[in-house]
């Protein structure tokens, strides 16, 4: 029973993955028309999990039908052997009848400490997973004792770049021979075919990930000998699917700012260097209008404005 458990919990939280899956991108699932694709993939996912669910039946059934036969068998063969004894004069009935009540009492007693067999497994597996998480060493520490960048001026420099994602370390992304510098107020763009390395310039920067070789530097600085909060701090990406929280707009401008006292004129005067400001006043509650789950109130030109004014 103990190894059903664990395997029936692995198995359905993969099925759960699935369902998770389509449901948080059911906008895209609905577009393409392509509820019956994931309704026929959440069934695949649950036919292993739904077959150990039988076997874990039949085997509890014959179990618990063993275990009352054995009890029921034991009982007989225990007053049998009293009566037995007790017509041999060897012992007197009350002796018998205090033993077989002892010995049945504990024995149902321990049989009805299995019931706790299932939670001992599943704190276990929970026991499990937490350690392999505070056991896992992180690449990058986020909380680091590097020394603070300062104030950043804003010049960039990659050099001579080499990268693969963890993931996928046989398709390397930069063989070494990628770099470009952009300095102070200087605009760049990352032109290229997709799967060039565009995102993944970004993404060094921000430092997701750090180079195989090579150096990513900001303002003469390589960006693993600073403090990662401090790099970040002056840092603002806005991407073309940008992240909302289901709060209202006020709040949603406010979180990217560490000032708790802003006023209503600096988040105006955000709104309205982002080109959202007028937008804004037009909604009913105006500034506190929530967005809903992922900003799914508002398109997505409207979602972009709101991540570029956050403060």
């Amino acid at each position: 029973m103990q190894g059903f458990e664990d395997k029936t919990k692995k198995a359905y939280s993969q099925s759960g993955e699935v369902a998770s899956e389509a449901i948080k991108e059911i906008r895209t699932v609905k577009a393409l028309t392509r509820e019956a694709f994931w309704e026929q993939r959440y069934l695949k996912s649950i036919e292993m999990p739904h077959r150990m669910a039988l076997r874990k039946g039949y085997l509890a059934s014959l179990g618990h039908g063993a275990q009352m036969g054995f009890s029921a068998w034991t009982s007989a063969l225990g007053f049998y052997a009293g009566t037995r004894f007790v017509m041999a004069g060897m012992v007197n009935f009350e002796d018998v009848l205090v033993v077989l009540l002892v010995l049945l009492i504990t024995s149902s007693t321990m049989g009805r400490t299995s019931l706790f067999v299932a939670k001992f497994v599943k704190g276990k597996h929970c026991a499990i997973n937490t350690f392999e998480l505070l056991d896992r060493k992180t690449l990058i520490d986020p909380d680091g004792d590097q020394e603070d960048i300062g104030e950043i001026h804003g010049d960039i420099t990659l050099e001579d770049i080499s990268f693969t994602y963890p993931a996928r370390p046989d398709q390397p992304i930069f063989s070494g021979q990628f770099g470009f510098k952009a300095g102070h107020r200087q605009t760049v763009a990352l032109v290229g075919p997709s799967g060039c390395g565009k995102s993944t310039s970004i993404g060094l920067l921000e430092r997701w990930y750090d180079p195989s070789s090579g150096a990513v530097k900001v303002d003469g600085k390589d960006t693993r000998s600073v403090n990662l909060k401090s790099l970040r701090r002056d840092m603002a990406l806005v991407g073309q699917e940008p992240v909302l929280f289901d709060m209202t707009i006020r709040e949603n401008l406010m979180y990217g700012s560490d000032n708790d006292n802003l006023s209503q004129e600096d988040i105006e005067t955000a709104a309205k260097m982002a080109n959202i400001h007028q937008f804004v006043s037009e909604l009913p509650l105006g500034y506190d209008t929530r967005v809903g789950d992922k900003g799914s109130q508002l398109s997505g030109g409207q979602k972009q404005r709101i991540a570029i004014a956050r403060l």
